[in-house]
């Protein structure tokens, strides 16, 4: 099931917040309002980087990352 960000109240700083794709945004620190900005920020369409670089620097890439984050199996089957 996909997950869904919510917004959640920090004590510590009296305010709202929500984490969409890794990003923490200040709501504000009334319930009402940042739930209004919390719609309006999940109604703004995602925005994607564009990959630049041929096809072969892309699969360079994506090797080099599996050597170093993942076990020497998983990168010589992908390899």
């Amino acid at each position: 099931m996909p997950h869904f960000p919510k917004p959640f109240f920090k004590k510590s700083r009296g305010v709202w917040y929500v984490q969409i794709s890794s990003k923490q945004h200040n709501l504000g620190p009334d319930k009402d309002e940042a739930f209004e900005q919390y719609h309006e920020l999940m109604r703004q369409p995602k925005q994607r980087t564009p990959l630049s670089g041929s096809v072969a620097e892309i699969v360079d890439a994506f090797l080099e990352f599996v050597e170093k984050n993942r076990s020497p199996e998983t990168y010589e089957g992908y390899r």
